[in-house]
């Protein structure tokens, strides 16, 4: 019952006003003795009658709600029969709105001023002079208790009371939202807000504004006197930033309506000059004494030179990557021309003495198969010798292009001298070895002459020796000499083949 009884801020201002009104009309009534004067008295209270009406009227004239006018005046006709007509007047002459034969009753007074019968009451605007209220009364005076209930003064005094009091509600409700002492933002409360370096605002449970700080208002941009009373998600400055966001989502709405903190919801918001600014929002709920939800405080945090400095730093950590991958692309390149042929691309001996030697070791450890072939085009110097060195060049490219067209993956080619070639052949078997320089030879033999374009070299052939790792080399260099060998065997048996290497028989094995 007690919180039934208990008047909010708004409804306690507005019966406040009807008592000062009331108050006012008793005080003017005692000092100037309406009571005793009685035409002076009826004058006066016409008067007033017209200046509380005015007062009233006011609120409806400046929301433009003519039908909430209209009924005012109607109002005031019905309830004061002494009233004949009533009307609303402009500057400018134009008639706004009337009741009753206006045009019959309305006198206007000759001096300009009121008289008994034909009240004039001004409407003052922002820029002055708005217009009028112009009431024509009865010249009747009061005989009868009835007619003296019916007088302007008591009637003012009815129309206060009672037509007053909502008035005074909607108007105060509209501009004076955030009266309330439970509502109000402390002194020193306020200042310690306008401290932060983030935005704040305050909102009430229906998402209206009753405190702003300064860095709120910076952001802004705009006086923050200005927000006190306006909706949150009405303020243009934010509409273009929740315009893709779920009402239901905003950090406010999240708040008010499930009494849940809110962190770091991000925004991007447009300001006059083109920009953007990158914020943070955050809400959390303000209780009041019983646990209600009062409203919530919304922070928004400037995070526009953290995002400023995190672009740089990936725009900086980008070309960053960029440059690694251009030098390791450089070492790559630089590798590459350290370690291979740069007429054949193929290893050259440094490289290739690099990369085989732990091969070497580990297949002979794993007691597994490895080859090696050494080749050697036949006659190489005669074609140097009767088309020159840039036809011989191209020989051997010819060369090589056949020898990797009939290798495997891991197999390893090297430019072992001018127009000799090694070739290991990893986890390979003398008979897959053999069988494999033998398809070297014979696709060299067809197709590396045709190969050279400019110039009828003829048949271009190699001669090939093979060794391997079961022969019991104990290393690279000692299988390579064998195949070097096998080699020299094919050179000498008449070219153009391919000879697998045996161990050489001594003097007495050839002799028994």
């Amino acid at each position: 019952m007690d919180r039934l009884l208990r008047f909010g801020p708004v409804a306690r201002l507005s019966l406040g006003l009807v008592a000062l009104s009331l108050a006012l009309l008793m005080t003017a009534d005692w000092l100037f003795g309406f009571a005793s004067n009685q035409e002076s008295y009826e004058r006066q209270s016409r008067i007033m009658l017209g200046q509380n009406l005015a007062s009233q009227l006011a609120v409806f004239i400046e929301q433009a709600d003519e039908r909430s006018l209209g009924k005012t005046l109607q109002r005031v006709v019905v309830q004061n029969p002494e009233v004949l007509s009533i009307a609303i007047r402009q500057s400018n002459g134009v008639l706004l709105a009337h009741r009753g034969e206006h045009a019959q009753h309305w006198i206007p007074p000759e001096t300009g001023f009121s008289t008994d019968n034909n009240i004039r009451i001004p409407l003052m605007g922002e820029k002055g002079h708005w217009g009028d209220i112009e009431i024509s009364f009865s010249p009747k005076k009061p005989k009868t208790l009835l007619e003296w209930l019916s007088q302007p003064v008591t009637m003012m005094i009815a129309v206060i009371s009672i037509g007053g009091f909502p008035l005074y509600y909607a108007y105060l409700r509209r501009a004076m939202h955030y009266l309330d002492p439970s509502n109000a933002v402390p002194e020193r409360v306020s200042r310690a807000f306008d401290s932060f370096a983030e935005g704040l605002l305050v909102l009430d449970k229906d998402r209206q504004i009753v405190f702003v700080n300064k860095a709120f208002g910076a952001l802004y941009g705009h006086p923050i006197e200005t927000l006190i009373g306006v909706k949150v998600d009405e303020l243009p400055w934010l509409q273009a930033a929740i315009a893709d966001i779920d009402r239901s989502q905003l950090p406010w709405e999240r708040t008010l309506n499930e009494q849940m903190t809110v962190n770091d919801l991000r925004m991007t918001l447009p300001t006059q000059d083109g920009a953007t600014i990158e914020l943070a929002v955050g809400s959390a709920p303000v209780m009041d004494d019983n646990g209600n939800t009062r409203g919530c405080l919304v922070t928004f945090q400037d995070l526009t030179e953290l995002e400023r400095a995190n672009r740089e730093l990936r725009v900086a950590l980008a070309e960053i990557e960029e440059s690694r991958s251009l030098i390791k692309a450089q070492n790559d390149k630089l590798l590459l021309l350290a370690s291979r042929d740069p007429l054949t691309g193929c290893y050259n001996r440094r490289a290739f003495f690099d990369k085989i030697t732990d091969i070497y070791s580990q297949t002979l450890r794993s007691n597994g198969h490895l080859c090696c072939i050494m080749t050697d085009i036949d006659h190489f110097k005669r074609f140097n010798d009767l088309y020159g060195h840039a036809v011989g060049d191209q020989v051997i490219r010819a060369v090589v292009r056949a020898i990797e067209s009939q290798s495997r993956g891991g197999d390893i080619l090297c430019r072992y001298g001018g127009e000799e070639f090694c070739l290991v052949l990893t986890e390979t078997t003398v008979e897959q070895g053999l069988a494999i320089a033998e398809r070297m030879r014979t696709t060299i033999e067809s197709t590396a002459g045709p190969a050279i374009r400019t110039t009828d070299v003829g048949t271009i052939t190699s001669s090939f020796g093979l060794a391997s790792i079961t022969d019991g080399a104990p290393n690279i260099e000692q299988l390579i000499e064998q195949a070097d060998d096998a080699l020299y065997d094919s050179k000498k048996n008449g070219r153009n083949r391919v000879t697998l290497w045996q161990p050489k028989k001594t003097v007495a094995e050839v002799a028994s």
